[in-house]
């Protein structure tokens, strides 16, 4: 009898101890998440390789290896490591660069609202952050992070979709989101009108087991490794001198952080004026259509 007993503490004792391991596995898996972007007739005729509309866009994650594929716009985002490649399917070409991710001091602001979204409960979290440029206004539908997936990962998704706001999420998934940018004042007088909205909501989260190979770059891909020039290094450090330690500070960048970021943006520009070239065929707003915005709490049927 006593044996038994004790056979049976043993394997409860085991059973536990795998479903907290279990619970510890990083996730691995993919997650489905459709986007909508669109931008005054301005920003359009400034930047017309940007892509504006509707896409959706499969993210392969295992651990915090990330491969983000939007499938109307047909680019690649490989985030491993400390490096993030970037690449086209149309030009096949893309470049390779360090990737860091920065802190922000903006603050986000829980509403006290619930929400329910995919058969989740939600939190409402807001941020309005007040610019030299213009006024960026966030919201989201944000949920506890059941699926275990690893902070840097979530981040690494969120600053695609919220630029450099993903720090508001506190290692939250979050499931739905729209943010505003408005110029004003002094920013509208000296660039126009450059508003923008950006908006994005969960499909699916399936866990299934991940190759490695899911984070490689096809052979025929051309990958420039952009290495750190150090005259342009310099030269790119002197740009930002004008900026305030506190300024600094407050943006969560180092000075390393803003050069790797400007090169990266640089590439990123030049890359997509290439791939717009090649684009033939792609599901757009309208041509000069002027900017379309839904509120969170809308049914976006897009």
């Amino acid at each position: 009898m006593k044996k038994s007993i004790h056979f049976v503490l043993a394997l409860l004792f085991v059973l536990f101890c795998y479903k907290g391991k279990a619970a510890e596995v990083p996730f691995e898996g993919t997650i489905m998440v459709k986007t909508f972007t669109s931008q005054s007739k301005h920003y359009q005729k400034l930047f017309p390789f940007f892509y504006s509309g509707v896409d959706t866009c499969e993210i392969t994650i295992k651990g915090d290896m990330v491969h983000e594929y939007f499938r109307c716009n047909q680019i690649h985002k490989i985030i491993i490591g400390n490096r993030i490649i970037y690449y086209s399917d149309l030009t096949q070409t893309g470049f390779d660069i360090p990737y860091a991710l920065a802190t922000g001091k903006s603050t986000r602001y829980d509403m006290n609202e619930k929400r329910t979204f995919a058969g989740m409960e939600c939190s409402v979290i807001k941020t309005t952050i007040l610019q030299q440029t213009g006024i960026t206004e966030l919201t989201g539908w944000v949920t506890d992070n059941t699926y275990n997936v690893s902070n840097k990962a979530i981040r690494t998704i969120l600053s695609s979709f919220t630029g450099n706001y993903d720090h508001h999420y506190n290692g939250q998934i979050c499931l739905k989101s729209a943010i505003s940018f408005s110029t004003t004042g002094q920013g509208k007088a000296l660039v126009g009108n450059l508003e923008q909205f950006h908006s994005f909501e969960v499909i699916s989260i399936e866990r299934h087991e991940v190759a490695n190979d899911e984070f490689s770059v096809p052979a025929y891909i051309k990958i420039e490794n952009l290495e750190q020039n150090p005259m342009a290094i310099s030269l790119l450090e002197s740009t930002f001198d004008a900026i305030t330690p506190k300024e600094l500070k407050e943006s969560g960048f180092t000075k390393e952080m803003l050069v790797d970021l400007y090169i990266y943006t640089t590439n990123e520009q030049d890359l997509l004026q290439k791939h717009h070239k090649k684009i033939k065929k792609q599901k757009k707003t309208a041509k000069n259509q002027d900017i379309v915005t839904f509120d969170i709490d809308e049914e976006w049927n897009y």
